[in-house]
């Protein structure tokens, strides 16, 4: 995924380095970027993973308002990969967004139902944060567990929510 994140931004740094290194100054470079309508074109179409990287750049060049608008972005988009759920899920509970994680990670497991590094942290994401939900998400690891019995990483992070959050019935089970 980063091969791919980097080959469609390679010709946006390469034309940036370019213009960096012509004015042989970085004062003038958010001026320079804010002209340069590529950018928020290219910023426009990206993935949570090409913004979060983008927002790396921003912050090693010290462009505060640059790094603000692609975390921005990072909350208005959603996750078509684990890396970008991973992604976007930490913003939003870096933001104390916690419902809104919650969401995020529900609906990204409908579409991607066998994704057992989402399917973890939702369970550790219920044991540390969860209130309501935590029945059933014992429930669906439940499931889980049925259909891929021998799946150990899901299952260490289900036994340790039934430790530390499961009612006695459910850690009989």
């Amino acid at each position: 995924e980063f091969r791919r994140v980097l080959f469609r931004s390679r010709r946006y740094i390469i034309h940036l380095i370019r213009a960096i290194l012509s004015k042989r100054s970085i004062d003038n470079l958010e001026h320079i970027i804010a002209e340069d309508k590529r950018i928020f074109h290219m910023l426009h179409h990206a993935t949570i993973s090409e913004l979060n990287m983008w927002r790396s750049i921003f912050g090693q060049l010290k462009l505060q308002q640059m790094v603000e608008k692609c975390a921005e972005d990072i909350l208005l988009r959603v996750p078509i990969t684990t890396l970008d759920c991973q992604l976007a899920v930490s913003e939003l509970l870096d933001r104390e967004l916690e419902d809104r994680a919650f969401s995020t990670i529900k609906a990204f497991l409908e579409e991607h139902p066998d994704d057992k590094t989402i399917f973890t942290r939702y369970l550790s994401l219920i044991k540390d944060k969860g209130k309501k939900q935590v029945k059933e998400a014992i429930d669906k690891a439940t499931a889980w567990l049925k259909e891929h019995p021998d799946d150990k990483v899901v299952r260490v992070t289900y036994i340790v929510l039934i430790r530390e959050r499961g009612d006695h019935e459910q850690a009989e089970k």
